[in-house]
């Protein structure tokens, strides 16, 4: 079993990419052989409650909390993700999420202790992250064009500035222990979406055909 996280800061096109990766592996090795993991997904009961606590223009002493402590941020995000994650059969051959661990690193690098993220995150920890690489502004630029519902209070340029340097961090020499293993793959995401994706599905499919081993289990 291997294991593929798409990365990427907010408006990079990361998710875009997630589920039409997702959709080329079943059509290339069948449904029953590749899995979707939603790491972020909100549709659940801590999902909901992360909204209330985090978006943007939330008010009351839920959001107080939330936002006052960098530990309570990522507990809530970890139990989310923790929570998905049961959706998700072990016995497939490939599993594909949508964000990883990798984020709460991203999100929280000098911040929290290294220690206190492996110890709250899902033990699974991706042998692949492609990462999704788009300038700052741009990620900003598209959240903006993108009308949606939902905007989270540190989805602003200067949070998504430094969102995108601390993956730069994690990527150039701050690696945290737990992604020793891990192989991470750079995309460039400023291009024609047609052309990002043919890009993903031609590098995972060579980095497939290289490292996929069925007998290994995810713990």
């Amino acid at each position: 079993m291997v294991y593929i996280a798409l990365e990427g800061i907010d408006g990079s096109g990361k998710t875009t990419q997630y589920l039409s990766e997702v959709s080329h592996l079943k059509e290339r090795m069948g449904d029953n052989r590749v899995e979707e993991y939603g790491y972020s997904d909100k549709d659940n009961p801590i999902g909901k409650l992360i909204k209330l606590m985090y978006q943007k223009d939330a008010s009351g002493i839920l959001s107080r909390i939330g936002r006052s402590s960098r530990l309570v941020q990522e507990g809530m995000y970890a139990l989310n993700a923790r929570h998905n994650l049961k959706k998700v059969r072990k016995d497939t051959e490939v599993i594909v999420s949508d964000r990883s661990i990798v984020t709460a690193y991203a999100s929280h690098i000098d911040l929290i202790p290294e220690w206190v993220i492996n110890l709250v995150e899902p033990k699974m920890c991706p042998d692949l992250v492609v990462f999704i690489d788009v300038p700052p502004e741009i990620g900003f630029k598209r959240l903006q064009q993108a009308n949606r519902d939902t905007l989270y209070f540190e989805e602003t340029l200067e949070g998504i500035r430094l969102f995108h340097q601390n993956y730069e961090k994690i990527f150039n020499g701050r690696k945290p222990a737990k992604l020793r293993e891990t192989e991470v793959m750079m995309i460039d995401g400023n291009r024609p979406l047609r052309e990002v994706e043919s890009d993903v599905h031609g590098s995972i499919d060579k980095w497939l055909a290289n490292n996929y081993d069925p007998k290994r289990k995810v713990e």
